[in-house]
């Protein structure tokens, strides 16, 4: 029963390691020359888990986008109307890298991060 368990143990271990988590952000902040912001992701893998996300904070208004060959993710919104948060999930294919672009609008001290999270 003991070798069972170690033979099982040590499987589930070896293909755990094979998923390496990556995450990758950048943060654009407002009423500042960094209100735009942009990143390359080197990804190179076919994804099982490919998650766009962006959050505002303090801002009026934001954008972002995400696009490899193919567009990711694209959000705009305004006081009044959507939602700060955004997230957009992509898995199954080949993605051998993305842009990312976000924008944070409104006063000092608003801001915006995009982070792309993969395995």
């Amino acid at each position: 029963m003991k070798k069972i368990i170690l033979i099982l143990s040590l499987l589930l271990s070896s293909s755990a390691a094979t998923y390496a988590f990556n995450q990758q952000s950048v943060t654009a902040y407002a009423n500042t020359p960094n209100q735009y912001a942009q990143m390359g992701v080197n990804i190179n893998s076919n994804c099982t888990y490919l998650l766009f996300n962006c959050e505002w904070s303090n801002a009026t208004s934001g954008t972002a986008t995400a696009f490899g060959d193919t567009l990711l993710g694209e959000y705009s919104w305004s006081a009044g109307s959507g939602q700060s948060n955004y997230s957009v999930l992509g898995s199954g294919k080949y993605w051998s890298s993305l842009t990312v672009y976000i924008y944070a609008g409104g006063p000092l001290g608003a801001q915006g991060t995009a982070t792309v999270s993969w395995f």
